[in-house]
């Protein structure tokens, strides 16, 4: 635990978390209740926002920590398991979804390696917080490690269907003939697949993969240099070439948009898992492009309006990757007029005083009249813009490409623990009391009891304010054990458990 000192004359309830500075590496939240160490988000706002809380995997380049945030940047929960993990990573897409009328936290863990792919499973929580069952893929793969993984999904997409199906992605490494894109006859790549699974049976009920659709997507499609830091040059097993990355999925009736990142390219697929056109974001595909509308190296994927005539799509328009990276990263709504196949803009979202470059990852969330939420993926900035393009929000949670998360988004949630509060307290003047609740959403204050002693049983001694992640108090009686309840808006009351009363820096 990481203990800080707390002085006051008085009773008296302060907000924390603790910033500490780490030069090069942005702020971060440390807390004496918690092991967890989460970025501080900086806010502004410049208008009215979206209701609901932040949901990130904030990552840094030793652990990465799934957080639920307030959007004036108060932690809520964290998942603090990982944070001295070296070999299991939460880095996919953190976020609720709803699974038979019940609301569900989704989240990704696994090893994570430089190509930016994964081979893990995806959690499942109920609102207590608790991991009710996993999803998991267990096919053949063949992958760079050669070690047997219980599951292989990707971390890139974890979608929920309406089918109470989930989407999800993964990678293989295959033979495929490179001479097109000057690689060798028998080259290895790495095959772009996608899976709908059961939920919460983890039954494959449908897959699909790029290379057996060579016909329809060939490889020299890719813009993938042979020679990258992102990816091998299909020489051998241990070095693919990652020509197609898929990097989000979704399901419309019976067909679904899928995203490759290295294509520059979106694919609709049917059910047969054939091809029914292509929206490039370089030549159009079977498209127009019109004015302003191209887009590349683009995640998160999604159709927010679909008649016979017309479809809308959003997506997280990067722009940039690790080898090209000189385009302003964008927000991007494209209609599509499926007669005349012209492509034209109908929201294009960017910050014209804080431009953002991101090389890789990010996500666009359409939320309720008309506002945005824009994840930059690997650049730490989230930002929200009102219906008229205006940005109601910036977040920036660190340094470019040391801080990042997948993905951001904003959704209404409730929180209920399993686990119990948790309280610590040293020696002070008086007593130096630290509480918190971790995943509680709706506390409204905090009630602090001293253990005297002389054994002579507990006493009220405090009742302070609900002050964010952990709330501070001090308070002048010099106490031996304490025990903190927990009250919520509705009134209901938990306990801690009772501590000893720490000697400060032991």
């Amino acid at each position: 635990m990481h203990k800080y000192s707390l002085k006051a004359a008085t009773v008296a309830a302060v907000s924390f978390p603790f910033s500490v500075g780490a030069q090069g590496l942005g702020r971060f939240q440390k807390f004496n209740t918690s092991d967890a160490i989460v970025p501080v988000l900086e806010v502004q706002k410049f208008g009215p926002t979206e209701g609901g809380f932040l949901f990130l995997n904030t990552q840094t380049n030793t652990s990465t920590v799934p957080a639920i945030f307030t959007d004036d940047g108060s932690l809520v929960w964290c998942d603090d398991q990982f944070e001295h993990s070296t070999s299991v990573w939460p880095i996919g897409p953190l976020r609720p979804q709803k699974v038979r009328n019940q609301t569900l936290l989704f989240n990704w863990v696994g090893p994570v390696y430089n190509e930016g792919l994964g081979w893990g499973t995806i959690q499942v929580f109920d609102d207590s917080y608790t991991n009710i069952y996993n999803v998991t893929l267990e096919e053949s793969f063949q992958i760079f490690d050669h070690i047997k993984h219980s599951s292989y999904m990707d971390f890139h997409e974890s979608e929920v269907t309406d089918n109470q199906t989930i989407l999800v992605t993964a990678v293989n490494i295959t033979t495929a003939d490179m001479t097109a894109v000057g690689g060798p006859g028998d080259g290895y790549v790495i095959d772009s697949q996608f899976y709908e699974i059961e939920i919460p049976s983890n039954k494959v009920v449908f897959r699909w993969s790029s290379v057996e659709h060579v016909d329809q997507i060939p490889l020299n499609h890719s813009l993938l240099p042979l020679e990258s830091l992102i990816s091998g040059n299909g020489t051998s097993f241990e070095h693919p070439w990652g020509y197609f990355h898929i990097n989000s999925v979704k399901k419309y009736g019976n067909d679904y948009l899928i995203s490759s990142r290295l294509l520059c390219s979106l694919f609709y697929i049917d059910a047969g898992g054939n091809v029914l056109w292509t929206l490039s974001g370089q030549n159009g595909g079977d498209f127009r492009l019109g004015e302003n509308t191209r887009f590349c190296y683009q995640h998160d994927a999604r159709i927010a309006y679909q008649d016979a005539d017309r479809m809308t799509i959003t997506l997280h328009d990067n722009g940039d990757t690790e080898y090209d990276n000189n385009t302003l990263t964008r927000g991007l709504s494209l209609d599509l007029d499926m007669s005349t196949k012209l492509v034209t803009v109908n929201r294009s979202l960017s910050n014209p005083t804080g431009p953002v470059f991101a090389v890789s990852q990010g996500s666009y969330q359409d939320l309720s009249d008309g506002h945005v939420l824009l994840g930059h993926g690997a650049v730490p900035v989230v930002e929200e813009y009102d219906a008229d393009g205006n940005i109601a929000m910036l977040i920036t949670f660190g340094t470019y490409y040391l801080q990042q998360s997948y993905r951001a988004y904003r959704y209404p949630w409730t929180g209920r623990p399993a686990t119990p509060p948790r309280v610590v307290a040293f020696e002070g003047e008086g007593t130096d009391v630290y509480m918190s609740w971790n995943g509680a959403t709706d506390l409204a204050e905090w009630s602090v009891y001293c253990g005297q002693p002389n054994g002579g049983g507990f006493s009220k001694q405090a009742t302070v304010r609900w002050a964010g992640f952990e709330t501070a108090v001090n308070i002048p009686q010099k106490c031996q054990s304490v025990q903190a309840e927990a009250v919520t808006t509705s009134g209901q009351r938990t306990n801690s458990s009772i501590v000893t009363v720490g000697k400060f820096g032991l």
